[in-house]
């Protein structure tokens, strides 16, 4: 067992402005233990930030006080809407919706794959192929299928037009996967494949711009992706980092900044126009779940120890904000 500092590099420790949510506690390089953080979202005006942790513990942050509120304890999957004011948790077998805690019991297999737009269309998707697609203020759904299962990921825009899915399997410690890309408003299917890459492994992240960035491994050295979904060209291509795994990946709203962190523990920020890193930083541990709040600037990211870390970046993030400008980052030109 292996008990980590409370900080990562030196980025990390000389940072103004940089906070700590939750306290360390020790972890297991070989598992997953349930305190780790592995969903994070930035509210919209960057005052409340929200965890879902393994043990389906949900928590809501507030920045200036550095406190939580406990929304669920046992929410076993979990998604919220990007204004944080909607979340849907599979919680005692029923899905749950936090705003007015109506639950129902689920029909067939509980879903292991959630997914929450602006406009209340939820997806869901078990680890078999197809998803289903249901509005939450008519009660309308329908189903969409998949050649392969959705056992990676899933993910939908914030205007509920596209729906990814992250398809795949293991056989014989080989992986098959795919990314299949829904357009609703077209009734339209793309699937992505590159022989010899895994796609869409652990996070999928969709801009407000309808772009969609995911990670990517070759060879056993991982790799990210950003894709514009209107034209499915790519954007950004990034690989060969040294970590086996990107877990963590969040792209601004406006679809211009791109965060990762991976299980070497780099915390890289990404121009994603110009397709090149502007800012690193090197934790000592894994890096789970990142968000981004691009009008102010923040960038958080949980690590394996269970504590979570945010900090105000200057204005091209090629830094850690310095004293002066840490009350200036509000200004910041909205995305």
């Amino acid at each position: 067992m292996l008990t980590c500092a409370l900080c990562g590099g030196a980025a990390a420790q000389d940072a103004v402005g940089l906070s700590i949510l939750g306290a360390p506690q020790a972890y297991d390089l070989a598992k997953e233990e349930p305190h780790i953080a592995s969903k994070l979202r930035f509210g919209p005006n960057g005052a409340i930030l929200s965890a879902w942790r393994r043990s389906g513990r949900v928590e809501f942050w507030s920045l200036a006080s550095g406190t939580a509120e406990v929304r669920w304890d046992s929410a076993t999957v979990y998604t919220d809407s990007p204004d944080l004011q909607e979340a849907v948790g599979l919680v005692s077998g029923r899905l749950k919706l936090m705003s007015t805690g109506r639950s129902e019991r689920q029909r067939g297999m509980a879903p292991s794959h959630l997914a929450l737009s602006a406009n209340q269309r939820l997806a869901l998707a078990a680890d078999t192929p197809g998803v289903v697609l249901r509005d939450l203020q008519t009660g309308q759904a329908r189903g969409f299928g998949t050649e392969l299962p959705v056992r990676n990921g899933l993910a939908i825009s914030p205007d509920g037009r596209y729906i990814v899915a992250a398809v795949g399997k293991y056989v014989d410690g080989q992986h098959e996967t795919a990314i299949e890309i829904h357009d609703i408003h077209e009734n339209r299917r793309d699937v992505l494949r590159s022989p010899g890459v895994v796609l869409g492994m652990w996070q999928l992240s969709i801009s407000a711009s309808n772009r969609l960035a995911l990670s990517t491994q070759r060879n056993g050295k991982s790799g990210v992706m950003v894709l514009d979904l209107a034209s499915n060209t790519a954007v950004l291509e990034q690989g060969a980092f040294e970590s086996y795994w990107v877990r963590g990946l969040a792209l601004s709203k406006d679809g211009s900044v791109l965060v990762t962190g991976d299980e070497k523990g780099k915390l890289r920020v990404w121009n994603v126009s110009e397709n090149r890193r502007v800012y690193e930083h090197l934790a000592v541990q894994p890096i789970q779940a990142v968000a981004i709040d691009h009008p102010r600037r923040k960038l958080a990211w949980s690590l394996w120890d269970g504590t979570i870390h945010v900090v105000t970046m200057a204005a091209n993030y090629a830094s850690v904000a310095a004293q002066g400008e840490q009350g200036q980052a509000g200004s910041a030109e909205k995305d």
